[in-house]
């Protein structure tokens, strides 16, 4: 994979009195690394930014969308960011 150090998110440390492997087996959520050091919050920043405004576009945009179902199929997006994303 591409992580190191993944490990147990350090709130288990505080509520289960586990050895370190024992934890990793009983954990849902861990902390890590890339081992390639990327950066998700800065190659992600624009798709973030158009989910934040999405809610802001909701009295002026509309989708139609036909079930595939039909034969037929066409989507349309009229919120006013729509084509300045693509």
């Amino acid at each position: 994979m591409g992580w190191s150090t993944c490990q147990p998110y350090p709130t288990y440390r505080h509520v289960f009195a586990l050895p370190d492997e024992s934890l990793a087996r009983l954990a849902y959520y861990f902390t890590y690394s890339y081992r390639d050091w990327r950066d998700p919050r800065a190659y992600t920043r624009a798709f973030r930014q158009a989910v934040e405004a999405w809610p802001s576009a909701y009295t002026s945009s509309h989708l139609f969308f036909m079930d595939e179902a039909t034969g037929c199929s066409s989507g349309t997006s009229g919120r006013p960011r729509a084509n300045r994303l693509r």
